[in-house]
């Protein structure tokens, strides 16, 4: 039986930037594969293009996540 003393303890949600078809959106959840569902939901793609939908992390524990790009 689940009570608050033994509950597991919430996972905080992240930020990302869900991209498809030149469209941004943000999403809010506790790991890249769910942010990419709540995105594939907001989003609608045919089946043959669900792979195009991409989610980048944008905000981490409330702090703002640089992607920093290397050659």
């Amino acid at each position: 039986m689940n009570t608050p003393q033994n509950a597991p303890a919430a996972k905080p949600l992240n930020g990302y930037i869900a991209l498809y078809a030149g469209k941004q959106h943000e999403v809010y959840a506790a790991t890249s594969y769910a942010a990419h569902l709540l995105a594939l939901a907001f989003f609608h793609p045919p089946k043959s293009k669900r792979h195009l939908v991409s989610v980048h992390l944008a905000e981490k524990g409330g702090e703002t996540v640089t992607q920093v790009i290397t050659s």
